[in-house]
């Protein structure tokens, strides 16, 4: 944060829409892996 308040993007962002879709497409990323994986064991765990 700036020392007004306001956000900033980070320096390999081209603006905070960029840095906000990256976080959101990252989550998602994330989540899917985990379903995958847990997923998975649980497949394992009953079979």
């Amino acid at each position: 944060m700036s020392a007004a308040g306001g956000a900033r993007h980070g320096a390999h962002f081209e603006s905070l829409a960029r840095q906000a879709h990256a976080a959101r497409l990252g989550m998602w990323v994330f989540l899917a892996s985990e379903v995958l994986l847990f997923g998975a064991a649980i497949a394992l765990f009953l079979t």
